[in-house]
């Protein structure tokens, strides 16, 4: 079996002030969109540079990106990694791909205000992580689109304002990319988002998506996944709504097959940072975090966190180091991480900053 594994260190920074928090929690919690604190400073912060995600940002230029689709982000520093998930090719190319893309910006630093934000982007299924097609919110006549990897999008008049080409109708819901496709939309419930329901591209290809709309579910939490072929991706959930497995079924085919199982496990969330922290649970909770990712082969992504101890440097540098472990049996290897400075990664490889 080969394993692999990487450690995730995404939780710690350091503050004088600590502002009344106003969150919104299921499976994990985020700012309240009502808090003022969001809505005038962290939401207008969540698409600057030092709060890049991902890399289809003009500001998200990759440091030494290499073929084990992991990078650092440039504008943020920050680490990415992709872990694929299932692939159902489709007619003239619209498939299926489904991914789940880790970053390790789960903090949102607003420069302006000296204040610092948990999980202001809204991360599904776990903190760090992006799975599924993305989201868009409104704040102040304002719109944001989160892609599926965790790119953030603002829009003014309408259109993109970081030369992507996207235009977004707030009338008729529905977001026009530069390769034609169109990505229908749908509210949820009252709030301030909006959540992909339909795209279809150039020829009339389409996929389907349905949500999950009961009260302890997240707002991102997909049900179905259906092409044009007739296939279904169902994402599965426990009693407590969090993600347990992605599975699909083929029009003739019996059953189904699950092509990855997750992992559940809970950390604490402790941080001591220089900046005051809003709309953030208090240190020391214990918060959800995915612990395993599974596949049908056996192969898995095992996920561990851990504290810095309050370094100096960790402060200083303002964003939380990641470190990433990767094995092999029956010859364990190990590679370690830090982002700012990468280089190409192989198994073996040891990378340390001074």
């Amino acid at each position: 079996m080969r394993v692999c594994r990487f450690s995730i260190l995404v939780l710690w920074f350091a503050l004088p002030a600590i502002l009344a928090a106003q969150l919104r929690c299921d499976v994990t919690c985020t700012p309240d969109t009502s808090s003022s604190t969001y809505t005038n400073g962290t939401f207008q912060a969540r698409p600057t540079p030092p709060n890049t995600r991902a890399l289809s940002s003009p500001f998200a230029a990759p440091a030494e990106q290499d073929a084990s689709s992991s990078s650092v982000t440039v504008g943020s520093a920050t680490f990415n990694y992709a872990i694929p998930i299932l692939s159902l090719p489709g007619r003239n190319g619209l498939a299926v791909n489904l991914a789940l893309y880790y970053n390790s910006r789960v903090w949102t630093i607003d420069n302006a205000n000296s204040r610092a934000s948990f999980n202001a982007d809204r991360d599904f299924p776990s903190y760090g992580f992006r799975l599924g097609y993305g989201q868009i919110e409104v704040s102040n006549s304002v719109y944001l689109l989160t892609e599926p990897d965790g790119s953030k999008r603002a829009f003014t008049a309408g259109l993109s304002t970081d030369s992507s080409y996207i235009s977004w109708s707030s009338s008729t819901l529905t977001l026009k990319r530069k390769n034609g496709e169109i990505w229908l939309y749908q509210r949820v419930g009252t709030t301030a988002f909006y959540l992909p329901a339909k795209i279809t591209d150039t020829n009339g290809n389409f996929l389907a998506i349905t949500y999950h709309t009961e009260a302890n579910f997240p707002n991102q939490a997909i049900n179905t996944i259906t092409d044009t072929i007739g296939r279904v991706v169902t994402f599965n959930y426990d009693a407590n709504a969090k993600l347990t497995s992605i599975s699909a079924t083929t029009p003739g085919v019996s059953g189904s097959k699950t092509y990855a199982t997750f992992s559940w496990a809970q950390v604490a969330l402790n941080y001591n940072y220089s900046l005051a922290v809003a709309d953030t649970s208090a240190s020391g909770t214990l918060i959800n975090v995915l612990s395993n990712c599974l596949y049908a082969n056996q192969t898995d992504y095992s996920f561990s966190y851990g504290s810095l101890c309050q370094r100096s440097r960790s402060i200083r540098l303002r964003r939380p180091p990641v470190h990433l472990r990767l094995s092999r049996k029956p010859n364990h290897s190990a590679a370690r991480l830090l982002p700012i400075r990468t280089a190409n990664l192989h198994v073996g490889d040891a990378i340390r900053l001074p």
